[in-house]
């Protein structure tokens, strides 16, 4: 009896073990799930330090409509990469998390690439021991075809900072780099600083690389040229590396490299299914002039005479408000709740009205940039300019620029966001799209989006244009580039200046509002305020989604309270075949189907056929 009770003890303890364990390779197996996804790994060591950098790519991730898990390393390896590359086909090894893998990573990758998925490297993933110390060689440069840790022949030299040079125009317009972001020897600049300079690490080729594989180098103050962006076949997959922190530069108000290499890895190299961040899955632009002072009181009914204020133009216009631009009470300002009420009243149907900073243009962004003004100073100024528009406008003022572009982060936007704005023009993020900024390694808000200003060169202002001497022919061809690239491209962007900068290039401005209109009529773009962006944005970024493989193709499930009306899935042409259903109106280009809900349903599923 004795024996028998001990035998059914061990059985159940036995029993219970095995459950644990099953229950333990169930947790840690990514395989069992069938829904595709973009994985993110991570080193636990380095969350404490890096988190931050994880939040990065995970917010940009979600506002490209990426499905995404984020993976502990050791957990990936404990996976079968044959199998994970059927419905995880992009890992992404981003930097600062990754600094230490576990050796097995590198035969684990090289299976995953034989089974045709496809991975990122990004600047230091694998560079360091799992005791911290520099390898000898990256446990992924043979790989990527570069040594990417030079500690032991360079020591401290091992990093640097240099110039982003991409190889040709070509090579710039493959990663979606928007025109005018380069500068005339392709090399990525910044509004107002021209050049960038970005941290890299020095490097040494151990295999043969072709010249097709690099798109862009850097280039080190001594002259130094360095592979940047790599981009080749390996396997049935494909491997990208890049040389730059992307996830750290995100998170200090530098989005536009990150998002653009990941879209171009993601959508246009490996074709993944995804949803779309604009309406109906088509490109748009805002084109946002700011009215500083009395000035344009004689060039809004010109304006509107020339049709540079067209009624079938969906603009944002930002007004400062006061009586004031220089100083308090030097009579120079637009005046709108005095003199200048008519003026402000004849911009009413020409789009939506935005705040412009507090009350006094020069004056408001001088005290900001002098530190005179305390954050209730500042609220208490945005709040005046913001209820004097209202008194005309009749409803609320959603949009907000910086006067001269000075907004302080994050107390500003944090104002903003207490007063009811949706979105906000922004000199960081320069050339991006519409984002959840991040400043100082935190995001500074998810609720008020910042939509980054289009550049030329160093230049974002018709203005600042003229005064560096650009010709009328230079400036027209970047602004219809400028339409070209978000109608192909699908995304949004922000052009900016002053109704009275106009006269600068008259005829430029004139041929790029025509030029805009008939794209908009050929259903190939949208001209919208900020405001109606911003909020289609938050409602797709509430929209539930999945992507489920199953035997015949893939099942995809939306869920959104708010409704489901525009919200666009793009799935890739070489993978899938739509059925034909009667409420999603489709379109097509020559990588993607575009599948658009038609009505406001909460919830949709759609299935798409395997070719």
């Amino acid at each position: 009896m004795k024996k028998t009770v001990i035998f059914i003890l061990l059985f159940i303890t036995l029993g219970y073990t095995c459950y644990s364990l099953y229950l333990v390779y169930k947790e840690h197996d990514l395989t069992g799930s069938t829904d595709q996804k973009v994985i993110i790994a991570y080193n636990n060591a380095y969350l404490k330090k890096a988190g931050f950098i994880l939040e990065a790519y995970k917010s940009v991730l979600e506002e490209e409509g990426v499905p995404w898990e984020a993976v502990e390393i050791y957990r990936l390896t404990t996976s079968s990469a044959k199998i994970l590359a059927r419905t995880k086909p992009v890992i992404i090894f981003p930097d600062g998390l990754l600094q230490s893998m576990p050796d097995a990573i590198r035969t684990w990758a090289k299976e995953y690439l034989h089974n045709a998925g496809s991975i990122a490297v990004i600047y230091d993933a694998g560079v360091r021991t799992p005791k911290g110390l520099y390898r000898e060689r990256a446990l992924l440069s043979d790989i990527v075809g570069v040594n990417y840790i030079t500690y032991s022949q360079f020591k401290e030299n091992a990093y640097t900072k240099g110039r982003l040079a991409f190889n040709s125009k070509e090579s710039a317009d493959f990663f979606q780099i928007p025109p005018g972001k380069t500068d005339d020897n392709n090399i990525l600049s910044g509004y107002i600083y021209g050049n960038l300079q970005y941290p890299f690490a020095r490097s040494e080729d151990i295999r043969s690389l072709s010249e097709e594989d690099i798109f862009a180098r850097v280039v080190s103050g001594k002259g130094e040229k360095y592979p940047a962006i790599i981009l080749k076949k390996f396997g049935k997959g494909n491997v990208l590396f890049v040389n730059l922190p992307l996830g750290y530069l995100k998170t200090y108000s530098d989005d536009l490299p990150l998002r653009a290499i990941l879209r171009t890895l993601l959508f246009r190299v490996v074709g993944i299914p995804h949803i779309m961040n604009t309406s109906n899955g088509i490109g748009g632009l805002t084109i946002n002039w700011h009215i500083d002072s009395n000035i344009e009181w004689t060039n809004i009914p010109k304006a509107i005479e020339s049709n540079v204020l067209d009624k079938d133009l969906r603009y944002s216009l930002h007004i400062t408000a006061g009586d004031s631009r220089d100083q308090e009470g030097d009579g120079l300002g637009f005046d709108v709740c005095g003199k200048g009420q008519e003026f402000a009243e004849m911009l009413l149907p020409y789009g939506r009205i935005g705040s412009h900073g507090g009350w006094a243009h020069n004056w408001f962004a001088n005290n900001l940039e002098n530190n005179k003004f305390s954050t209730e100073d500042i609220e208490f100024y945005i709040n005046k300019n913001k209820t004097c528009l209202e008194s005309i406008t009749g409803y609320p003022i959603l949009e907000y620029s910086a006067p001269n572009g000075v907004h302080p982060q994050p107390q500003t936007t944090e104002i903003l966001e207490k007063l009811g704005f949706n979105s906000y023009y922004y000199t960081g993020d320069s050339g991006s799209a519409p984002n959840r900024t991040f400043i100082n390694s935190l995001m500074v808000s998810s609720r008020v989006l910042a939509f980054p200003v289009i550049t030329y060169k160093q230049y974002a202002s018709l203005y600042e244009m003229k005064a560096s001497g650009a010709k009328e022919d230079e400036v027209r061809k970047w602004l219809f580039e400028s339409v070209d690239y978000v109608t192909d491209n699908r995304t949004t962007r922000l052009f900016y200046s002053h109704i009275h900068d106009v006269d600068d290039y008259p005829d430029a401005i004139n041929n790029f509002l025509q030029y805009a209109k008939k794209m908009r009529a050929a259903g190939k773009l949208q001209i919208e305020p900020m405001s109606v962006f911003a909020d289609f944005i938050q409602k797709f970024l509430k929209t539930d989604f999945s992507f489920r493989e199953n035997n015949d193709g893939l099942t995809i499930i939306l869920k959104n309270m708010d409704g489901l009306k525009g919200i666009t899935v793009a799935v890739p042409h070489h993978k899938y075949l739509p059925k034909m259903q009667t409420d999603l109106m489709v379109t097509e280009d020559k990588d993607y189907y575009y599948l658009t809900v038609n009505d406001d349903v909460k919830e949709k599923t759609i299935i798409v056929a395997r070719i």
